[in-house]
């Protein structure tokens, strides 16, 4: 008898064990359910906000595409009445709005590189009135445009310098105040700059972003820096946005050692942004209680072209896009050069030793030889000329493979007539001083030894 109960108990026990096993299994696949749902749930929201955007970004796109268009067509109509005035202001719309694009993909680009882990940071000394100076001559005549009042100034004391990365910093304020200005229809956008601490006591500058613009409604403000959330999505937003200013600039100034936040906004009164960054080494640094007038106009002749910097050079471009070899050689000419163009990177090698050219432009994508590879057979033939690769290509892991394969220099499309003409000039110069015949292995003309840019915007 003793037998049997012990043998019903344990039976009983193993019920028991069963049934608490098949009750955390079904609590568990509840959980995994619920788990699943939210993970649903978010991928479809994730899809929906990319969806957004890429809709968005595609008005965005096309918006400036159709001003480009649509006054190219007007300009090449022979037939129609175009005044002086009018040429220069649609030619000036026509600029405004490549640079518009141009600005658009280097978001893209940058946001990428930002998620890849891929975004080099500089630490350089930086002068703070430049810096401001440089907002304010980029984004003052948008204002002016716009009928705004953009006003610039310093509260107490700040150092003249910090240590920073000067392009990211720039490009982070020409968003932020870009933003602002784009925003405001009437009144003023107010950039101010202060010294305060972080939460660990550490100095920092901050730029204080005011305007008096439309503000953001307190719906938006929490997905104001998300990549794909754009302030108000809806198609009958009074004004546009492609959702990446703010995000890039928040992710830019935390890999600077800073923040973007928003102060304060309210609809119908405007908002205030403040970007922050490290005043970092600051040792014997002059302080500074005022900016100079950055209103006042330009050092004359800042444009090369204002004489024939390239008078008498031979140049030979290496492009396989019709319509870029006819700008190109246009710029080029147009300051004195003589121009030769080869079409892929085979008429290069030909070319370059049938002809005593002072400098090579070389495009990096050709039909039948590339551009790494036309460089690298003429470097181990012995050619020493520089060569300059002129590309679309922006990446920093293609600047790399082009420097690798043996160019000077790297500078990218769309193209700055300035920086094409000085970068092209300083090299030829420095080639035309080494002595010796031109055309002897291993010698190279060094960007550092030059201070010229490798890049374009």
């Amino acid at each position: 008898m003793g037998r049997v109960l012990r043998f019903l108990e344990d039976v009983l026990t193993e019920r028991r064990r069963l049934q608490e096993a098949l009750r955390q299994s079904e609590e568990r696949c509840k959980a995994l359910e619920a788990e699943m749902q939210q993970a649903r749930q978010a991928a479809a929201a994730s899809v929906r906000a990319k969806a957004a955007f890429v809709a968005n970004m595609s008005h965005e796109i096309r918006t400036p595409l159709n001003a480009i268009l649509g006054f190219t067509e007007i300009l090449a109509d022979e037939g129609a009445a175009i005044s002086h005035d009018d040429r220069v202001q649609f030619t000036a719309t026509l600029r405004r709005n490549g640079s518009l694009l141009a600005r658009m993909i280097d978001d893209i680009l940058d946001l990428s590189k930002v998620d890849a882990g891929n975004l080099e940071i500089e630490s350089l000394d930086l002068s703070l009135p430049n810096l401001v100076a440089e907002v304010s001559t980029l984004l003052g005549r948008q204002a002016q445009e716009s009928g705004i009042d953009f006003k610039t100034g310093i509260e107490g004391l700040i150092p003249e310098r910090i240590t920073s990365d000067p392009i990211r910093l720039r490009q982070i304020l020409l968003h932020v105040v870009g933003n602002a200005i784009k925003f405001t229809k009437h009144g003023s956008v107010e950039l101010t700059l202060k010294q305060v601490k972080d939460s660990a006591g550490e100095d920092q500058i901050a730029f204080y972003v005011k305007d008096t613009g439309r503000g953001i409604a307190p719906a938006d403000q929490m997905s104001l820096f998300q990549t794909f959330s754009p302030a108000d999505q809806s198609t009958t937003r009074p004004i546009g946005g492609n959702g990446l200013g703010l995000a890039l600039s928040r992710r830019l100034a935390r890999l600077l050692g800073g923040d973007v936040t928003m102060l304060s906004s309210q609809p119908g009164q405007g908002s205030t942004f403040m970007v922050t960054v490290p005043v970092g080494r600051a040792l014997g640094v002059p302080y500074i209680h005022q900016l100079p007038d950055h209103r006042q106009p330009p050092r004359q002749g800042a444009r090369a072209s204002s004489t024939l910097r390239l008078q008498g050079l031979r140049i030979l471009l290496a492009e396989d896009a019709i319509d870029n070899q006819m700008l190109i050689q246009r710029l080029l000419a147009a300051n004195g050069a003589k121009v030769d163009i080869a079409n892929d990177g085979l008429e290069v090698l030909t070319k370059a030793w049938a002809n005593d050219y002072d400098i090579i432009l070389m495009d990096l994508q050709m039909p039948r030889l590339d551009g790494y590879d036309a460089t690298e057979s003429l470097r181990r033939q012995g050619y020493r000329k520089p060569i300059i690769a002129l590309t679309a290509h922006a990446m920093k892991e293609e600047r790399e493979r082009a420097l690798k394969a043996g160019v000077n220099d790297h500078l990218t499309k769309p193209i700055s007539q300035n920086q094409l003409i000085i970068t092209v000039a300083q090299y030829a110069q420095a080639n035309a001083h080494r002595p010796g015949d031109s055309n002897v292995r291993t010698a190279d003309v060094t960007p550092s030894a030059l201070n010229a840019s490798t890049s374009l915007s």
